[in-house]
Parts: structure tokens; C-alpha cells; sequence
């Protein structure tokens, strides 16, 4: 079955015009061969359909020239006809699998082509270039001060539960599951007690067991 040709790329700019794409996508550092790889594979894609689509349409041909022998008793033509309507099914079949690959090998040059940037976006090679436009914080309309925050305030939250004890980061690396996350021995024996893991949905519950060594897989 052949999947759908989608991509953040609109196929048909392609067609229409290869070189306004290749300049703009330049501009993101993608190679114009990329481009002109994908516009050559879509030309050989579209050929291999066409020659299927006639492959069909002559084995739909024949076969009612088939039926037409039979009826008018000529069975040797008749015999003829159906041994050509095998060869050129066989050549169809052929035709549509090497489609299928084609358009294959052309989605998947599609999906990992970027899409266009605008033309307001300015140039540049990393977040150093990025030119900022305005900032906005809650407040900010009516005259806010824009808050400041701490150095401490800053510190990531699995930085936090690692430092007070709740998160055992080195565990978690060794553990097969990705984004796993360990509770380590707690001190605060009170608080391991009042957790219980739900892994329908990797929720934290209230529970009263007291051996509960519980531990976290949040969702992706």
C-alpha cells in the first residue's frame, strides 16, 4: 500500500518552483543537492505511476477482448489475448511495487525536510542571533514589574528532589526505563508511607503501607 506523500513541505512549491525552495531553505543550512534529489525522485515516482496506471488500463483492455474471443468461439486468439493480459499484469504488479518504493524513499526525504522560514526571521547560527521582540509576564499589561527571580529559585526541579533526597538520579540511569524516576530511602519515613504508585496512569496515591518503596515513570 502506498502511504501518503505528507511532509512539512508543500510537494506541489516543490514542483512549481525547486529554486525559491532551495534558497530559502538555505537559509537553514539545507543542501540545494537535498533538494534537487527529492525533486528528481519525485519525477521518477510520478513516471512509475504513469506506467502502471497504462499497464492497467491495457490488461483491462485485453481482458474484455478476451471475453469478446470466447463469445465469437476463436478460442486460439482468445488463448493469445489472456497469455498477454498475464505478462502485462505481471509487468503491472512489478510496476507498482517499484511506485511504491519510490514514493517510500520520497516521503521519507519529505519528512525530514524543515520547513520554510519566514521572511521576518532573521539569519543566524544559534540562539545568540535570535533577535528579541518583546517579553510579556503576568501583569505586564497593566504596568507589572517584571519579576526577578533568585539564583536558588532557578535550580531544576529534579535538582531539587535530588538534594532533599526524594530522587535517586543514579539509580534511574542504571534502570532500563527510560525517564524513570527512583525514590530513593527516604528519612522522612512519614512521607514514603502516604505514597502509592498508580501505573495506569503513573500517578502518586495516598496509601497507608509502611514497607512502600515507591517509584515515579512520568509521561513522555
Amino acid at each position: 500500500m502506498l502511504l501518503p506523500l505528507e511532509g512539512v513541505i508543500d510537494l506541489h512549491l516543490l514542483r512549481a518552483d525547486p529554486s525559491e525552495v532551495t534558497r530559502a531553505l538555505a537559509r537553514r543550512g539545507v543542501d540545494a543537492n537535498l533538494i534537487e534529489d527529492i525533486v528528481e525522485l519525485d519525477v521518477v515516482h510520478r513516471s512509475l505511476l504513469q506506467r502502471q496506471e497504462t499497464l492497467r488500463a491495457e490488461v483491462k483492455a485485453i481482458s474484455k477482448e478476451v471475453g469478446a474471443a470466447k463469445k465469437a468461439g476463436d478460442e486460439t486468439a482468445a488463448a493469445a489475448l489472456a497469455e498477454q493480459s498475464r505478462r502485462l499484469g505481471a509487468e503491472e504488479r512489478e510496476a507498482a511495487h517499484e511506485a511504491e518504493l519510490a514514493g517510500v524513499a520520497l516521503r521519507n526525504e519529505l519528512l525530514v525536510l524543515p520547513n520554510i522560514p519566514s521572511s521576518e526571521t532573521p539569519d543566524g547560527l544559534g540562539e545568540a542571533d535570535n533577535v528579541e521582540c518583546s517579553r510579556w509576564w503576568p501583569g505586564s499589561e497593566s504596568g507589572a514589574p517584571e519579576p526577578r527571580y533568585e539564583e536558588f529559585q532557578r535550580v531544576p526541579h529534579w535538582e531539587i528532589g535530588e538534594q532533599l533526597g526524594l530522587l535517586d538520579l543514579e539509580r534511574e540511569r542504571q534502570n532500563f526505563l527510560a525517564r524513570c524516576f527512583l525514590f530513593s530511602e527516604l528519612k522522612d519515613h512519614n512521607f514514603s508511607e502516604r505514597l502509592e504508585v498508580m501505573p495506569s496512569n503513573n500517578t502518586v496515591m495516598p496509601t497507608k503501607r509502611s514497607d512502600l518503596r515507591p517509584w515515579c515513570s512520568p509521561r513522555p
